[in-house]
């Protein structure tokens, strides 16, 4: 709503309406967010490749590495370019683990109370003490604060006018609707990631016992 309604992004705005010091600590809290973001997934995507292709840890690094160089080559050729690359992308990611967990489900002795298992979770959420640090690790990977600064600049590519207030309110419906239909999209997604990993990684022994479930991960989970 920001970018569409004043024309600017979220940084321009701060940078316009603040002190030159306030922009630069701003300036340095999102590059530690982004920093602490990136940390993670070029790790994952690292102990992921490592998984699947046996790609020592290293060498996952430079791919997820060359995975963004590529991402930014794209976005030279314009934002419809790269819109097109990461919602196919997501899409064959969203198909995997949707496969996965209808699987993980079969493989269920009782898929019944698996489902209102799930269900209850989902209108009523509880979570146990050995829960609490995966918890927060998950809210941090989802939301993440600089991409207010992000969206508020891919929404300029839309180019409307803004003197153009009915035309305005429409972009910023459909701005709603889009990010709307993302999120419930995402939520889907992280469901079935989350009934996967139950399936094949969860233990209630590993997660109950002191110290969580990292006792049950051994050295040799990487094939180290």
């Amino acid at each position: 709503r920001l970018g569409l309604v004043t024309g600017r992004d979220l940084a321009q705005c701060v940078r316009a309406g603040y002190p030159r010091w306030v922009s630069l600590f701003v300036y340095g809290a999102m590059e530690l967010a982004v920093t602490g973001s990136d940390i993670q997934e070029v790790v994952g995507s690292a102990i992921a490749l490592k998984l699947l292709f046996g790609l020592p840890l290293w060498a996952g690094c430079l791919v997820t590495v060359l995975d963004t160089l590529t991402f930014l080559l794209v976005h030279r050729l314009g934002m419809r370019y790269l819109e097109v690359l990461i919602c196919g992308m997501i899409g064959v990611v969203a198909i995997c683990f949707f496969v996965s967990a209808a699987q993980a489900l079969e493989m269920s002795t009782d898929v019944g109370a698996s489902m209102r298992k799930l269900a209850v979770g989902w209108a009523v959420p509880s979570l146990q003490p050995w829960g609490y640090e995966q918890s927060v690790a998950t809210l941090g990977a989802v939301v993440m604060p600089h991409n207010l600064y992000l969206h508020s600049s891919l929404v300029l590519s839309r180019r409307v006018p803004i003197e153009r207030h009915q035309e305005v309110h429409a972009a910023v419906w459909y701005s709603r609707l889009e990010s709307g239909m993302a999120l419930l999209f995402s939520f889907f997604i992280n469901l079935a990631v989350v009934l996967v990993f139950w399936r094949h990684f969860y233990r209630v022994e590993c997660a109950s016992m002191e110290g969580g479930p990292y006792v049950c991960v051994g050295a040799d989970a990487l094939g180290e």
